[in-house]
């Protein structure tokens, strides 16, 4: 959810693959022994290398924050200048077209790029579903935490940004089939890699959150039982930053763009600690959104999973992640009959329970 400073080195490729490799599982619904035992062996030669891993240096720390924070005040720059948007209906056109909302700080799904473009893999997606299934829309973008109030109070037709089904959302929130299979991990420094193991193990620690995220509600859920702070940050960037100064331990953070992310190069001492929390179960998912019981809106959700249908036959699905997630696993994409998965997790009753 930003976009990429310089290349990174060889060095740092290197460790990308690595991590990637251990974390291919994170991104699936289901494991299979093998895939556990070859990450639990990898894992325990990551903790061994994370062990020397050494603190940034306070110079370092100074220069990471000037190019965050430049990269931030690029952003806020564009949309200075008003939301960015994109829409496939011709000027002259008078039919029906839909208003759907997305993030602006959401790489690689949605985000502005260097030339002050909207784009990312929600943005293209949305643009071939639109070609297939014949639906004229504008899609437009904004901070993510009015988003979703926007669209149950009928201000957006829809939205599309990444949005993960939760019980919460599901009272004003109608979703789509599935388009993406993601998971929430932890990143942290990489000397914590051998001390954390799960969740749990966070009393007393401070945790960096993106405001209005599932990162935020599982946080926010569990902070009382388990003790720990939660701080809330407008976007990855500077929530990523805030753990590389060491202003908070650790950070939720959906899987993709938390690799998206590091390999911008400028967090040299942070890494995936836990690429996907245990029973976070269907929430993993990314779906479209529009309003509970709204004829109108019903046409849309309806069009939107005809044409989902469509580009993941056509091929067009997959072309449109590789082109952001050039190495993202066969087991991110979803299958043309996946179903709209709407029941509570684990996670999502231990965290009501504990409220």
């Amino acid at each position: 959810m930003g976009k990429k400073a310089s290349s990174p080195s060889t060095t740092y490729y290197n460790w990308r693959s690595q991590l990637c490799s251990a974390a291919l599982f994170c991104l699936g619904l289901a494991l299979s022994p093998h895939a556990l035992a070859a990450t639990a062996a990898t894992a325990a030669t990551d903790a061994t290398n994370a062990s020397a891993a050494t603190e940034p240096s306070a110079s370092e720390k100074e220069q990471v924050a000037a190019k965050v924070m430049a990269r931030q005040e690029a952003m806020q720059q564009v949309l200075a200048q008003g939301s960015k948007c994109v829409s496939n209906a011709p000027d002259d056109y008078n039919g029906k077209v839909w208003q759907i909302g997305t993030d602006n700080a959401f790489a690689p799904f949605a985000f502005i790029d260097a030339q002050g473009e909207l784009k990312g893999i929600d943005v293209d997606l949305l643009a071939k579903i639109a070609e297939n299934a014949g639906f004229k829309y504008r899609m437009c973008s904004q901070d993510f935490a009015p988003l979703l109030p926007a669209v149950a109070a009928g201000k957006l037709d829809g939205a599309m940004a990444g949005i993960s089904y939760t019980v919460p959302r599901a009272q004003t929130l109608e979703f789509s089939k599935r388009y993406y299979n993601s998971a929430v991990a932890v990143v942290a420094a990489k000397s914590e890699q051998s001390q954390l193991q799960s969740i749990q193990q966070v009393m007393g620690k401070t945790v960096a959150v993106k405001a209005g995220t599932l990162g935020e509600d599982i946080a926010n859920g569990l902070k009382e039982a388990r003790q720990f702070t939660v701080k809330s940050y407008p976007n990855s960037m500077a929530s990523m930053l805030a753990v590389f100064q060491g202003e908070a331990d650790f950070l939720l953070e959906d899987y993709p763009v938390a690799v998206y992310e590091l390999t911008s190069g400028l967090y040299s001492n942070l890494m995936i600690v836990i690429p996907r929390l245990p029973n976070v179960g269907n929430s993993e998912s990314y779906h479209f959104v529009v309003a509970k019981d709204n004829k109108e809106s019903q046409q849309l959700l309806q069009a939107f999973n005809e044409g989902l249908e469509k580009v993941i036959v056509n091929g067009d699905y997959k072309a449109v992640v590789a082109k952001y997630l050039p190495e993202a696993p066969a087991s991110v994409f979803v299958s043309g009959n996946a179903p709209v998965e709407v029941k509570a997790t684990a996670a999502e009753k231990e965290a009501a329970a504990v409220q």
